[in-house]
């Protein structure tokens, strides 16, 4: 028997002539976890040293006396040794499963970072793809780094020397516009009589109609047609690759921007089989570049849409729907309260009819459905806020919380707007650093570079802020994109000084905006986001003591360990063993 127990017995039982068996407790955890240093994210209780669960939810939060009170002779112990343990981290914007379908396809062809330093060093990387697979009638490429190119227009004869007798299409990291070579224009039909599609750009050569070689915006889908879509089976691997990786980061739910109805099936059916080891709420395509704008398809996809909200399972909801307000600040789509540097007369467009754009978030909103849409321009984000203003005058609130995420630019007068609407915010991805591409940036907004991503004004507005990755357009790396919040810095040495300090926040912001803040986003803080007795046992082991570390060091963080809904789901170590109760 524990010498705690024994002690606190002999304390009841001093003086009496005999002693009854002490009571068993009334309930009874099945794993407590002792001795750790927990970061709780509930502001009630920020700190406690041990945990209980009980049927995959947290029975006990509170200090090694409160557990050894729902300790039974049959409870597992583990003992943290120190650990450092918090929330699994909630990361409301997401591409993995695309990302991890491609990477498992041996059609595909997914250059690694350090190939892709040049546009020579890429062109090489897909001649030796395209020479070892003779047969493909098509060559898709993952990406070409943003910025790399004026405009993000990637001259298609560079292309061409990898190879001139099938098409090449390279995405951008962006996921904004698509590099061809010659053969891919001509099997897209896209001569210099093709006019741009509406709210989309076909890049030109200075002075002339002819296409350089990169197409942006809503034009991308000419080159998405030329594409077979994954099958259900390879989005089914994709999925399990992807749910592996996410939970060695210590990523336990994410929001996945851009789905589609395969994607929706894939993912309940892995939940409803017990494979699914991180919450997923799945946000449809609509009206971005990836799918037609064909009356058909979008009668299809909204059915689609208002019937996922019957989908749900324990750990996959929809309901939403991905928009794009706008485009990307490297090509020049970000839609602009002022216009662009040098560039008297250009701020873009909403990627969209204004009167429509209303009139859908109307819809939206009174049939419950929640839009996550892509902003990165000050007048985007002004034309969101208008739209959701306008839809809560007419339906209310609804219970939705409509998202706008990456919120590069946003107008101060802005923000005092978002609280009351109580929308959900992101920023995303973690690039509010001095990076490489962000050179070409500079140019095209000059002094307004500095304001990108106003994560403190967020906060300070009173926003429901929330960190984001949307990898694998930014580091999915929960820790490097913590220090980039905290320190506005480069994480990787790659670049000195800082963007946009002012906008810096604490560690103790980043993280709930990483935890609490995200699962508020996914309707579930009630479940998981922070460690109270009630919600779901969900949460990580860390290596390093956040709080002790320089924020220098923070992307240094390694996962120990990750459980989900009580189970554990990756393990990084054999130090924190844990064994049966002894007496």
């Amino acid at each position: 028997m524990n010498t705690t127990r024994i002690a606190a017995l002999l304390t009841l039982c001093l003086g009496a002539i005999g002693c009854a068996a002490p009571e068993p407790p009334a309930e009874v955890a099945d794993t407590v976890y002792t001795n750790g240093k927990i970061y709780t994210v509930d502001h009630a209780q920020p700190w406690a040293e041990a945990l209980a669960v009980k049927d995959g939810r947290l029975l006990v939060v509170g200090s090694g006396a409160d557990v050894e009170a729902v300790t039974g002779d049959d409870t597992q112990v583990v003992d943290l040794h120190g650990r450092f343990v918090m929330p699994g981290i909630n990361d409301l914007h997401h591409h993995g499963i695309d990302l991890s379908t491609t990477a498992m396809d041996p059609n595909a062809l997914a250059i690694p970072d350090e190939q892709k330093t040049s546009p020579e060093t890429i062109v090489a990387a897909i001649r030796e793809f395209a020479d070892s697979h003779p047969d493909l009638p098509l060559i898709f490429v993952e990406d070409f780094p943003d910025g790399m190119f004026p405009g993000n227009n990637g001259p298609k004869e560079m292309l061409d020397e990898a190879d001139r007798d099938r098409p090449i299409i390279v995405l951008s990291s962006g996921g904004h516009a698509f590099w061809g070579n010659s053969k891919a224009f001509e099997a897209a039909g896209i001569t210099s009589d093709t006019p741009d599609p509406e709210y989309g750009v076909i890049g030109r050569e200075p002075g002339s109609m002819e296409p350089i070689g990169g197409v942006h915006e809503s034009a991308m889908q000419l080159f998405w047609a030329l594409k077979d879509r994954p099958s259900k089976e390879s989005i089914a691997a994709g999925l399990r690759h992807h749910v592996a990786r996410i939970n060695a980061l210590g990523v336990t739910a994410v929001r996945i921007a851009g789905i589609t109805q395969d994607h929706l099936e894939a993912t309940v059916a892995a939940d409803k089989a017990g494979e699914l080891n991180a919450y997923h709420s799945l946000a449809f395509h609509w009206r971005t570049s990836y799918i037609a704008q064909r009356e058909q398809d979008l009668d299809l996809i909204r059915e689609q849409i208002l019937e996922s909200r019957g989908f749900a399972t324990e750990n996959v909801a929809s309901g939403v729907l991905k928009y794009y307000a706008d485009g990307a600040p490297a090509s020049k789509t970000s839609f602009l309260l002022v216009d662009y540097e040098n560039d008297p007369g250009n701020r873009s467009q909403l990627q969209m009819d204004e009167g429509l754009f209303q009139e859908e978030f109307g819809f939206w909103t009174e049939n419950g459905i929640t839009t996550m849409t892509h902003v990165t321009g000050d007048a985007a984000a002004r034309a969101v806020i208008e739209a959701v203003e306008s839809a809560q005058g007419t339906h209310g609130k609804n219970g939705v919380r409509h998202h706008m995420t990456h919120s590069v630019m946003v107008d101060p007068a802005d923000l005092a707007r978002l609280k009351p609407l109580d929308m959900v915010v992101d920023v995303s991805p973690a690039v509010a650093a001095p990076m490489s591409f962000h050179d070409a940036y500079k140019h095209h907004f000059g002094e307004r570079h500095e304001q990108f991503f106003p994560a403190r004004g967020l906060i300070d507005a009173g926003a429901k802020f929330m960190v984001a990755s949307d990898f694998p357009v930014g580091p999915d790396s929960p820790w490097s994109n913590i220090e980039i919040w905290t320190t506005r810095m480069n994480p990787w040495g790659d670049k000195e000084g800082t963007l946009g300090a002012q906008s810096a926040i604490r560690l103790e912001e980043a993280i709930e905006a990483a935890t609490l803040a995200g699962a508020y986003g996914l309707y579930m803080e009630d479940e998981f986001g922070s460690l109270e007795a009630g919600k779901r046992a969900t949460f990580i082991v860390l290596k390093h003591k956040l709080f002790e570390i320089p924020p220098a060091d923070l992307s240094e963080t390694e996962v120990v360990q990750t459980y989900f809904n009580g189970r554990l789901v990756y393990d990084a170590s054999r130090d924190l063993g844990s064994t049966a109760r002894q007496e």
